[in-house]
């Protein structure tokens, strides 16, 4: 099992407890430049084959993190995805499991 196997099992329930609200927060979060540029650059020397150790630590670190964030990014755009559907079909009278009836109880 990977790394990503195991997070996904560990952060599933997660999504079950989100609001739109933060779904959509989580969903358009990004780095911060000056971070982003630190990837970059710990990546090019990756690259290059020229990172020290304590650059390879904090590199690792760095992917380890946005590992997860990216799991719970996909969490909160499924949730989304499921909220939008469901919101529409409640307005076109209609349930998971059909069109509504008039009259129906």
């Amino acid at each position: 099992m990977t790394t990503k196997d195991c997070l996904e099992l560990l952060l599933g329930p997660l999504g079950e407890s989100f609001s739109v609200e933060f779904a959509r927060k989580l969903a358009e979060l990004r780095a911060a430049p000056e971070v982003q540029q630190r990837i970059d650059s710990l990546a090019e020397k990756a690259n290059e084959g020229a990172l020290t150790p304590d650059g390879q630590s904090d590199y690792k670190s760095l992917i380890d993190t946005s590992t997860v964030l990216a799991i719970m990014q996909l969490k909160g755009r499924q949730f989304l995805a499921q909220h939008s559907t469901l919101t529409w079909m409640g307005r076109h009278g209609m349930s998971s499991v059909g069109p509504q009836a008039d009259g129906d109880s």
